[in-house]
């Protein structure tokens, strides 16, 4: 029979009964009689079993850390799928949303068909978000990207370039109606509103109206040659404001003012009380900032007050979900002119030494051959490309403008997987990176190409 063994209360080997001191430990182990050593082999059990229970907290940290790694495996580094990912970073800090894009495709590696396809459906749910209207089109504004690291992130550029050009745009209509000077916010908003109803007030003024701010407004005659006000007619208006210290002497003034809905008390000598408009007035600078702001309403209005503007969201979805199914699956190299396009900045994309002519809100770039247009302040992105005539470069499958014709042109774009439609003398061509193509022929000759990716300039959808 084996020699039953107890468990040192110090060091918890394994000693014989009555051993003292312990050989492992050194230290001295009370031994009082036999009912103690069972006492001590009884403790012994319990402290072995302490001693197995505790590690399995252990085994829990691990199995945690397992469980954890999984989920950011499967939702954070590349191994879920696109529309997996998107649903968990969707709410993640807003300054760092193109950088969960990147990371994704960081953690795909090599993977170059893997990282086309994520690309192609993150665009398609972010703008079918914008579409739904769950995010605002100006929230994605952050989505710039280093193409040529991520050129699988061009499509998402796009959209973070039409979103960087409305939250640009908004933020030059905030600059100009901070112009007016006016610190009340609705009426602000009513002079904005009314900035194509101006008038042409023609009155004299004498100063201000006692008790008030407003420079006061009076019909006049022409007397003896000068020109006085007119006691026995009612006055003609109030003016809120004297922009440029226009009101310095009293006399006659041509005015050029919006009236306002307001209106002001004015009570006479005899004790007659009436209202007039209040009328705001027009420098010369707010009226050229007027001509401004209807040019940005006229490319980027306001989403709120922009009528059609859900259908170019929904049409830009629509653009996005044609491209995924287009060319998830297929490696088909987006078109290039001189192995340049739409990713290109302006200087690097023009193909000679260009003339720059143009207005502030439209800077054209000319070289034999070829025009590049911006938009307002983005210069450094074009928003069209026109390869003409004599243009000097290299065009996508040696087509030539003025001799390929139609029929070649067609078979190139076939043979080589792009997705296009016909349309009379047109051929538009969707380019795996978003861009538009299209091609222009007079007499069966290929005339001319434009390019662009401006999605509020898509003409129809695939």
């Amino acid at each position: 029979m084996d020699e039953q063994k107890y468990v040192c209360p110090h060091c918890g080997q394994l000693i014989s009964n009555g051993e003292t001191p312990c050989q492992h430990c050194g230290k001295a182990v009370s031994w009082a009689d036999n009912n103690d050593a069972d006492k001590q082999k009884t403790t012994s059990g319990e402290v072995t079993k302490t001693t197995e229970e505790s590690g399995k907290p252990w085994k829990k940290i691990i199995i945690l850390f397992i469980l954890c790694y999984a989920v950011y495996s499967c939702f954070f580094a590349g191994n879920g799928t696109p529309e997996e990912y998107f649903k968990e970073m969707n709410e993640s800090d807003h300054d760092k949303i193109a950088s969960t894009y990147t990371t994704y495709l960081d953690e795909l590696g090599e993977d170059k068909a893997a990282r086309r396809k994520a690309g192609y459906e993150f665009a398609s749910l972010v703008s079918g978000e914008i579409a739904s209207g769950k995010r605002g089109l100006t929230y994605y504004e952050n989505l710039q990207f280093n193409l040529d690291k991520y050129p699988e992130l061009s499509p998402l550029n796009s959209i973070g370039t039409l979103a960087l050009r409305y939250s640009w745009a908004d933020s030059q209509r905030r600059n100009i109606e901070n112009q007016l000077g006016i610190s009340d916010y609705n009426l602000k908003k009513e002079i904005i509103s009314k900035m194509d109803d101006v008038q042409l007030i023609d009155c004299y003024v004498p100063g201000k109206l006692n008790g008030t701010d407003d420079f006061l407004g009076l019909q006049y005659h022409y007397f003896f040659g000068s020109y006085v006000p007119d006691p026995l007619q009612k006055a003609i208006c109030t003016f809120i404001n004297n922009p440029d210290n226009i009101f310095d002497h009293f006399g006659q003034y041509y005015v050029r003012g919006i009236v306002l809905n307001d209106q002001m008390n004015i009570k006479t000598a005899t004790g007659i009380s009436y209202q007039v408009p209040r009328v705001y007035v027009l420098s010369n600078r707010i009226l050229d900032s007027f001509g401004y702001y209807r040019q940005l309403n006229i490319a980027y209005q306001e989403p709120s007050k922009d009528t059609i503007f859900k259908d170019r969201m929904n049409e830009m979805h629509n653009h996005f979900v044609k491209l995924m199914n287009s060319y998830k699956d297929n490696k088909v190299v987006p078109l290039t002119y001189s192995g340049k396009n739409m990713d290109t900045k302006v200087k690097e994309a023009l193909v000679g030494n260009a003339e720059v002519v143009g207005t502030e809100d439209r800077i054209v770039y000319l070289t034999p051959g070829m025009s590049i247009e911006t938009n307002f302040g983005l210069r450094e992105d074009p928003q069209f490309i026109f390869l003409l005539k004599g243009f000097a470069g290299i065009l996508p499958g040696n087509l030539k403008i003025g001799s390929t014709t139609k029929d070649i042109t067609l078979s190139y774009l076939k043979n080589s997987g792009y997705t296009y439609e016909e349309a009379g003398d047109t051929v538009r061509v969707l380019s795996p990176n978003a861009e538009i193509w299209r091609f222009y022929f007079k007499d069966n000759l290929l005339g001319h190409i434009e390019i662009t990716r401006d999605l509020n300039y898509m003409d129809s959808a695939y």
